[in-house]
């Protein structure tokens, strides 16, 4: 499926120009309508650009960096307005158009300004983290107590994931402007990351959500299905304390080559305890994750 980026600079310039010349034939006939004079006024430029990141920042009161390890050029900063104003950091890499966008808007509201053939980019994902990936375009969303990101690359395939994942895993860092939990944000930074066991058939990872941590875990079964695991914890001293276990099962169909997620099963409150970059799920309630030990990639 094409997408396309809503590129709302262009069409404002488009339409000015359009009633631009109809001004100049009114003129020439000498006089305006009342309707052109409205449709003028109407078409006020959405966007209003800003000097610097920081200053992006803190009219949209949120959080965002410059990122680390890459060539940048073509740096812009602006608010698109509307019913949620949308900030914007827009720049290029490589010759490719990258920008990363926050609005206050709810998982409703798709702030990516990228359109394809069934509509917005992120249309009814809700508000889990969605990667979405094509021949066009490289993009992730992702919710914080400050609101909603987006990082977007219009790559058209030229970008390898870990191209991507090096920009986009220092924006999905980024210190949250509006954190007030009680545990530090530093103190659940220190624990993202991934991590495996040393048999190498099962995977974890952290990552921050909103005020918590969203903890995963994949395992192979002996049948070739795999077992997925997905936990929302707080820290707790040395234990991330989850309240439930959503269980999936992952089935591979080797006639079709093919693999369907089903759900699993439900499992009760548990925690993880934390130790010398490892993970250890001896309190898990889940009689399959039980005692299982990973270790920091």
């Amino acid at each position: 499926m094409k997408h396309r980026r809503l590129f709302v600079p262009l069409l404002f310039g488009l339409t000015l120009s359009l009633a631009a010349c109809g001004n100049s034939i009114a003129s020439n006939q000498g006089e305006t309508s009342t309707t052109e004079q409205a449709n003028t006024a109407q078409m006020e430029n959405p966007m209003t650009d800003l000097s610097s990141l920081e200053e992006l920042s803190d009219q949209a009161d949120c959080a965002m960096i410059r990122p680390d390890g890459v060539e940048l050029s073509d740096e812009s900063y602006h608010m698109i307005d509307g019913d949620t104003p949308i900030a914007e950091y827009s720049f290029t890499v490589n010759g490719s158009e990258c920008f990363l966008r926050f609005s206050k808007a709810g998982a409703e509201t798709d702030i990516s300004g990228i359109y394809g053939d069934n509509g917005s980019l992120f249309e009814g994902q809700g508000e889990d983290p969605v990667y979405v990936e094509n021949d066009d375009v490289k993009a992730e969303r992702w919710f914080t107590v400050d609101g909603q990101y987006v990082f977007a690359v219009m790559d058209a395939g030229s970008w390898e994931c870990d191209a991507f994942s090096s920009i986009e895993s220092q924006f999905t860092q980024m210190e949250q402007k509006n954190w007030d939990s009680q545990v530090p944000y530093e103190d659940y930074q220190k624990l993202v990351g991934e991590y495996s066991n040393e048999a190498g058939d099962a995977f974890g990872a952290l990552s921050i959500r909103k005020d918590h941590m969203v903890v995963t875990v994949l395992m192979s079964e002996e049948d070739g299905n795999r077992l997925y695991w997905e936990m929302d914890a707080v820290l707790d001293g040395d234990q991330l304390v989850y309240e439930k276990e959503n269980i999936s099962q992952i089935v591979y169909d080797a006639e079709s080559e093919s693999t369907t997620t089903e759900a699993y099963k439900e499992e009760g409150a548990g925690s993880v305890t934390i130790g010398d970059d490892c993970l250890t799920f001896e309190n898990a309630s889940s009689t399959e994750l039980k005692d299982l030990v990973l270790n920091r990639n």
